[in-house]
């Protein structure tokens, strides 16, 4: 079994499609559909179902799939710890961060790591909102990830690095638009843009629970993960959302945002696999420590 063929299954498994993935791994199409037939050859099972229109991964594939991307992480977790021997950090740092939530930190973070490393390579995936970033550092796909968190994440080491707060964006001929605080519970009757609810976003997850705790459930209007798109459709006048206070320099014109009551934060954090991490996830973590001082690996999350 070769490690090409498991990239190539690694790939497919991402894409479902035969073309993007063969891109991806950076062979023809046709060589890639060789190494997948060799790789389901090798296994003894077929791990994808093919039909003229989509790709499946089987019940075989899925199983394999948590198993692949975490060889495929070793592997590079060991080739950046053989270059690395020199004290001189090279390899690939495979980094996840969720858009304007990151725009305080991310460009002196990686600024610095630079300065510091010069030979490592970073491998940059966004959009990502919190819960799928978390769930591709604990399968190996990622190897360090900025994310909101409200609870210590199972199985990973995590460091927070900031806490904010949150307010609500309105449009601005709307009629709490010129308050200083707004009360959560005077939105209850308000139609709200917001992250899909299955779709691991922090920001939304601290909004939903305010609302609970207000006494009402939200009347949920256009749900998107993009949070610029969130502003964009409140300052069209499609309803309103909660946002990082941070947002504020980046709303479109016909948007404010506004502080709610009771206060609500939001805990910037980065996580990382807590087992064994290579030297390109010490030296990521080690810069943030130099950026944000005072910051401590493994502190309580802040309430």
């Amino acid at each position: 079994m070769e490690i090409k063929w498991i990239e190539a299954f690694v790939a497919l498994a991402d894409e479902h499609h035969f073309g993007r993935a063969a891109g991806r791994v950076g062979v023809g199409q046709s060589g890639f559909s060789q190494m997948i037939r060799k790789l389901e050859a090798e296994v003894g099972t077929s791990l994808f179902e093919r039909s003229t229109r989509a790709v499946a991964i089987t019940p075989a594939g899925e199983a394999m799939l948590p198993y692949a991307k975490r060889m495929l992480w070793e592997l590079r977790s060991a080739t950046g710890a053989a270059l690395s021997s020199d004290h001189e950090v090279r390899g690939t740092l495979s980094l996840g961060f969720a858009g304007i939530d990151g725009l305080n930190i991310i460009p002196r973070f990686i600024r610095e790591l630079r300065a510091r490393h010069p030979r490592l390579r970073l491998d940059l995936h966004s959009p990502m909102v919190t819960g799928v970033s978390i769930a591709r550092v604990k399968e190996g796909s990622l190897d360090f990830a900025f994310v909101g968190l409200e609870a210590p994440p199972e199985d990973l080491a995590h460091m927070v690095i900031g806490r904010e707060r949150v307010g609500v964006v309105l449009p601005l001929d709307h009629r709490l638009a010129r308050e200083e605080l707004v009360d959560v519970s005077a939105l209850a009757d308000e139609t709200f843009i917001a992250a899909p609810a299955q779709g691991g976003s922090a920001i939304q997850n601290v909004a939903r629970a305010a609302v609970s705790r207000a006494g009402f459930e939200p009347i949920i209007g256009e749900e998107t993960n993009d949070p610029s798109v969130r502003l964009t459709l409140v300052a069209a006048g499609l309803g309103v959302s909660f946002a990082m206070m941070s947002s504020q320099r980046l709303l479109p014109p016909g948007a404010v945002i506004i502080p709610v009551e009771p206060a609500l934060f939001f805990n910037h954090a980065v996580v990382w696999a807590s087992e064994n991490p290579p030297p390109s996830v010490l030296a990521a973590v080690s810069a943030l420590e130099h950026l944000v001082p005072g910051a401590g690996r493994g502190d309580p999350i802040p309430e």
